[in-house]
């Protein structure tokens, strides 16, 4: 397999003591299109004042992947996946969310999540995204995040996959091809991005990848990488949910 690809979702201390479930979700594949090996992944982060967020978080995570991965290995070139394409693609999750809330007679709205892409070739990467969380994908020696938001995060606000206007708030860049790519929901922003300087942390992710190399096997990591998330050093600095998908290129 050309990728390997390690993703945990640990719940947050603030919903074990309320009696929350976990509300984030993560999903990838690697598919082949024109004889590349193409990573598709996403995860996805429920709002917490939904009562139904954590299936939504699920819905969009595994419907996005399924809907790019279709156009993929029908024999649509990476190189055309454009913003148009990914936009149908989140409206189908929106789409898909709304006839899951309609079946548990229930609002759309108590299915909200953000919901965060990254589809990577050869030749280049596709990121997307709607609400908070980071993208970070490894540029020479520099890990640089996709997007940054506009603010909205210093008064608790983001934007949701299930909103009638979501498209206003779809970000889409195409960029450089990588070898290292990582996705993580809103709980990990603090440890792992500069808000200062609006980059990413070099100390949080390089050992990450240094020890993806080095291991065998990503089984090999799995204890220990959900250990990190939920230690004491970590939950001292979030109670949130955390979310973090690590991708390399071998």
């Amino acid at each position: 397999m050309p990728w390997d690809l390690l993703h945990q979702s640990v719940i947050g201390t603030a919903h074990l003591k309320d009696g929350r479930p976990c509300q984030d979700h993560s999903y990838g594949l690697v598919t082949r299109s024109a004889k590349d090996d193409i990573l598709v992944v996403a995860c996805a982060d429920g709002a917490g004042s939904a009562s139904h967020s954590d299936l939504g978080a699920r819905i969009a995570c595994e419907t996005i992947v399924q809907c790019v991965c279709e156009r993929l290995d029908a024999g649509f070139p990476l190189s055309k996946l454009s913003a148009d394409e990914i936009t149908k693609g989140f409206q189908s999750v929106r789409a898909r969310i709304e006839r899951e809330a309609a079946h548990l007679d229930i609002p759309s709205r108590e299915l909200a999540c953000t919901l965060l892409l990254v589809v990577a070739g050869t030749v280049d990467t596709i990121c997307a995204q709607v609400g908070d969380g980071a993208i970070v994908i490894r540029n020479g020696d520099a890990f640089e995040t996709a997007f940054w938001t506009d603010g909205e995060e210093e008064l608790n606000l983001t934007h949701f996959v299930t909103e009638a206007q979501m498209e206003r708030h779809l970000q889409f860049k195409r960029t450089i091809a990588t070898d290292d790519v990582a996705l993580m929901t809103d709980g990990l922003q603090l440890l792992a991005l500069d808000f200062g300087t609006r980059s990413a942390h070099p100390g949080f992710f390089h050992p990450m990848f240094k020890a993806m190399r080095a291991a065998e096997s990503c089984a090999d990591l799995v204890v220990p990488f959900r250990s990190f998330l939920d230690s004491p050093d970590v939950n001292s600095r979030t109670d949130d949910d955390k979310t973090l998908v690590l991708a390399m290129r071998r």
